[in-house]
């Protein structure tokens, strides 16, 4: 299962791997987050409030995610494993609340506190009646190759990642801070700015309908 905080989603008529987001139509806009768990296959009804998309063709999709990503799972060996605490066996699973980076670095991050050490192992390993699985983080802290001692390459260290494989176009991923311009360094990275360019543009014709249910808004764009 993964956690995951969304800030904004939303559909657009113009690129948006700059930060501009002015010709964007949203489904959440959020400025504390949406905070959403992931386990697949299952779907969840979205928390947030109800919202309208103008008719016309939009060829990106944005997606401006919190860079402190969670994960709980337990997975596995075929042979004994060491965990954390010298705990030892063929199932683990996370067990450390706390936060590793992607670069392996520990230092204070100005939106997600304090890293982990690199060194902390985040899983322990016994038998499958004792797996209790917690959410353990990781923060996105950047994207090019580079240590954090290193200030972030242009535009919050913007990556092209092509076309990604099971989506619907290419992406290109930048790190945002906390007042949502581009990050310079690692520990000032707290969003993550991702930008679809579809290769079936959405079209949103003049009789779309959304289907609301129980004072959420289940999102069912018709027209798309």
């Amino acid at each position: 299962m993964y956690k995951l905080v969304f800030y904004k989603l939303a559909i657009c008529t113009a690129d948006t791997k700059t930060n501009d987001l002015s010709s964007c139509q949203y489904i959440i806009d959020s400025a504390g987050g949406e905070t959403i768990d992931i386990a697949y296959p299952a779907s969840q009804v979205l928390d947030i409030p109800e919202f309208s998309i103008d008719p016309g063709t939009y060829p990106y999709m944005v997606a401006i995610i919190g860079s402190r990503l969670g994960i709980k799972h337990t997975f596995e060996t075929s042979s004994d494993t060491t965990g954390a605490a010298s705990s030892s066996g063929k199932v683990c699973w996370t067990s450390n609340t706390g936060s590793t980076s992607y670069t392996n670095a520990v230092f204070a991050s100005s939106a997600h506190g304090l890293t982990t050490q690199s060194s902390a192992i985040t899983a322990t390993c016994g038998t499958r009646a004792a797996a209790a699985p917690v959410f353990t983080y990781e923060i996105i802290d950047r994207l090019t190759e580079g240590n954090c001692e290193s200030a972030l390459g242009a535009n919050g260290d913007t990556m092209n990642f092509g076309n990604v494989v099971g989506s619907n176009g290419s992406a290109t991923v930048a790190l945002l801070g906390t007042d949502n311009a581009f990050a310079t360094t690692c520990q000032t990275s707290h969003k993550i700015l991702w930008t679809t360019l579809l290769t079936t543009p959405h079209v949103v014709p003049e009789d779309s309908t959304f289907e609301h249910q129980d004072a959420h808004t289940r999102c069912s764009f018709y027209g798309l």
